[in-house]
């Protein structure tokens, strides 16, 4: 993710400017039951992509979709001021 925290707490305050758009990938990526975001403010927005291909074997299309807006395995807090929208996040087969 554009901010990946890996444990300890980040802050992004009320009146700061933070846009995190269109990453590849989550976001923002909280990989620690230890780490703490509080989003006070900012945007996270068109998060996420899809690879479309031929299975080599079996030349089933393939498409696998990942990423969103969040991905939390710790703490998340945001606030009124916060916006995340439009991210893509699933997976899926066809």
């Amino acid at each position: 993710g554009a901010l990946y925290v890996a444990g300890g707490k980040v802050t992004i305050q009320k009146g700061a400017k933070v846009s995190i758009t269109k990453n590849l990938q989550s976001g923002i990526y909280i990989n620690s039951k230890t780490a703490t975001v509080n989003m006070e403010t900012g945007i996270v927005n068109e998060n996420g992509y899809s690879v479309v291909k031929e299975d080599e074997e079996t030349k089933d299309v393939v498409n696998a979709v990942s990423g969103g807006g969040v991905y939390n395995k710790g703490t998340f807090t945001m606030g009124e001021d916060a916006r995340i929208y439009n991210n893509l996040a699933s997976k899926k087969w066809r």
